[in-house]
């Protein structure tokens, strides 16, 4: 947090608190997103979209949502201008963020490989794109807010819930968000 707010004054931060301790976070100046629920790794899927939906809810002006989390522990001076020069021109961003067609059989891609063969017929309704989804890590993700609202307003939130809740993909937060905001006329970088 101090990291944060010493390079970025102008940020603010929203906990996601998805462990069992349900005091994690409070008695510091901080955010706490009050639809945080116990998440189990591999399956983060939920926590951006109760973010997103919270933020929205709340009516809390933004221009990027960004995602920490373990993986991302600092930020360094200048990242908000490194911030603005990457997405100028672009609704979304992250690491290794690219177009994954169907049944692509690159190892290296395990959670893409996960949801062809272990869940496609019941993302790709969600989905709806057919032929590919967008890959991404899930650390440090990037989303315009308006992208973002684009993305809530065609949310199927009760399909979204189903699916999560009984997915076996490993990671589906590496492919849902991006996925979600290509099909919305998204441009990812």
């Amino acid at each position: 947090m101090d990291n944060i707010r010493k390079y970025n004054p102008q940020s603010k931060v929203v906990l996601y608190n998805g462990g069992k301790d349900p005091e994690f976070g409070k008695g510091i100046d901080i955010d706490i997103c009050p639809y945080s629920r116990p998440v189990q790794v591999p399956n983060l899927g939920r926590v951006f979209y109760d973010v997103m939906r919270w933020l929205e809810e709340s009516n809390i002006d933004y221009e990027f949502l960004i995602n920490f989390d373990s993986d991302i522990m600092f930020v360094n001076p200048g990242f908000e201008t490194f911030l603005l020069e990457c997405m100028k021109d672009y609704h979304c961003m992250s690491l290794w963020m690219r177009k994954i067609e169907v049944e692509c059989n690159d190892p290296w891609l395990w959670p893409a490989y996960t949801l062809w063969y272990e869940g496609w017929e019941k993302w790709n309704p969600f989905f709806q794109t057919n032929d590919y989804i967008i890959g991404t890590l899930n650390a440090m993700q990037v989303y315009r807010r308006e992208i973002i609202q684009k993305m809530l307003n065609r949310i199927d939130i009760e399909k979204l819930e189903e699916l999560v809740a009984k997915t076996e993909v490993y990671a589906i937060e590496e492919m849902l968000y991006g996925t979600l905001a290509s099909r919305n006329g998204g441009k990812g970088r």
